[in-house]
């Protein structure tokens, strides 16, 4: 089974218009460069910020240095107008070192990259939920996917979809047992063959093959990369789809909804105002 992302995105689309109804709110995307892949994402994010009554501005600060950029970023957090602030990743390697992302204010972090939110989602207590985490809970939440006892591989540890997603997963109610898995891990597929749940996010085109997958499992595909001018997943779809009972589509599956629950993050830091 093909897992169509369609109904979660008009479902969330819609919470998003009623949350906004009396006030446009604002996204401010900061980019380091004029790197296309980049810049795509962000007219990805402003085309479906039109369909829910969100303002986006691009921020392109190629050249700057890091004091200019911490200002900057200081001015965005005392502007009024201004409701979440995203930064384009990855970050130039000064720009890590130095803290950049723990500069936005934690209220208009909606792609939960600060250390206070990523820190709150260990206690349950958190301001908005990271988006591409988000859209994954989304998809087993909307397809009734059992995850009670069940077993979890997640394929990749990074802060923005391994860790935060394993958080989540780890929520009473959810009730999975996980186990990460990343670059450094022998023997992979003896892990990947005992999932009930495979979730990938490693950023590596056509990777896994059916012969990783156990047969009846669930995929949900959270890379997206580009391979001979076409968009593809971490997971080779046509040959993981012959043996699991359900998988998503890139694109078209864990993307969309990534940039629904970003929207719906605006629109609740903006109520929080």
């Amino acid at each position: 089974m093909i897992l169509n992302t369609k109904s979660i995105c008009k479902r969330l689309r819609d919470n998003i218009i009623t949350l906004n109804h009396k006030r446009s709110p604002l996204l401010c995307c900061i980019a380091f460069s004029d790197n296309g892949a980049t810049l795509s994402y962000f007219r990805g994010i402003e085309k479906s910020a039109e369909k829910v009554n969100t303002r986006v501005r691009q921020e392109i600060l190629k050249g700057k240095s890091i004091k200019d950029t911490i200002t900057f970023i200081e001015s965005l957090n005392h502007e009024s107008d201004v409701d979440g602030i995203i930064i384009s990743r990855p970050l130039p390697l000064g720009f890590q070192k130095k803290g950049i992302k723990d500069i936005i204010d934690p209220v208009k972090d909606v792609d939960c990259v600060t250390d206070e939110n990523l820190g709150r989602l260990i206690t349950g207590d958190f301001k908005y939920i990271p988006p591409t985490p988000g859209a994954v809970m989304e998809i087993i939440k909307e397809f009734r996917i059992e995850t009670a006892g069940k077993n979890t591989i997640i394929l990749g540890r990074s802060d923005v979809v391994g860790k935060p997603l394993t958080m989540l997963l780890l929520q009473k109610g959810v009730d999975t047992t996980i186990t990460i898995c990343h670059s450094k891990t022998r023997s992979l597929s003896s892990y990947t063959r005992t999932a009930d749940i495979l979730i990938t996010a490693i950023g590596r085109p056509k990777f896994l093959k059916s012969d990783m997958v156990r047969p009846g499992s669930v995929v949900i595909d959270v890379g997206i990369n580009v391979k001979d001018g076409k968009l593809v997943g971490d997971i080779d779809f046509e040959d993981v789809n012959r043996v699991a009972s359900m998988v998503t589509p890139t694109p078209g599956g864990v993307g969309p909804v990534t940039t629904y629950i970003l929207l719906l993050n605006v629109a609740k830091a903006a109520k929080r105002k």
